[in-house]
């Protein structure tokens, strides 16, 4: 993630991120050698991709489809959808946001068909980071707009702070400073309510 700049989301996805966790690795594949039930299964193989993904793309490919092919197997659409937002993610960190964005399309499509709105509004939000890595801001600011929007509607205070923020992010990019400012504010002041001094910090720096 660090060849993109400005997106604080991403830096929110950095923190503490670049190097797999041990323990978490150690647990999850204890896990798997107990040969669990398959949709245990998926999610660990899930989670070690995520875990993966960002020293070591080849190996968190390899757990994604892993992940893929027994969640398609098994019917499993929410190991499915988890698996295709991984695989988007790892495509998204090496710059191959063509395919990261296809991938994370049809994660997009699966959570609609769930109706896990929560999934659907990531969804969104990382369509949204695509195309505002490529410089698409139109399309960014849509996508963004529609994410804020569901994590307005549920609540999600978190994610309506990075909502916030990246919309900011957009309108700053487009010269609207007093637009930018405005979401960068309401930004703040979630932080502020969650005490969360990294996101404060990350809007202040933009």
């Amino acid at each position: 993630m660090k060849h993109r700049i400005l997106t604080f989301l991403l830096l929110l996805f950095v923190a503490g991120a670049f190097s797999q966790d041990k323990k978490n690795v150690d647990s999850l594949l204890a896990v798997i050698a107990k040969k669990p039930q398959d949709t245990v299964l998926v999610n660990c193989y899930v989670k070690l991709a995520s875990e993966y993904k960002n020293n070591e793309p080849k190996t968190a490919e390899e757990y994604a489809n892993k992940a893929l092919t027994l969640s398609q197997n098994i019917n499993f659409k929410k190991g499915t959808a988890n698996a295709y937002h991984v695989l988007g993610m790892i495509n998204s960190y090496q710059s191959n946001n063509e395919k990261a964005l296809e991938l994370y399309m049809l994660a997009l499509k699966i959570n609609e068909e769930l109706k896990d709105k929560r999934a659907m509004s990531t969804s969104y939000n990382n369509i949204g980071l695509i195309y505002w890595n490529q410089g698409n801001y139109d399309k960014a600011l849509k996508y963004y707009l529609i994410s804020l929007e569901m994590d307005e509607a549920l609540g999600e205070q978190k994610g309506m702070a990075s909502s916030y923020n990246n919309v900011g992010l957009i309108y700053w990019a487009q010269g609207d400073l007093d637009k930018a400012q405005e979401y960068f504010q309401k930004a703040v002041v979630i932080y502020a309510q969650l005490k969360d001094s990294k996101g404060m910090a990350g809007v202040y720096n933009n």
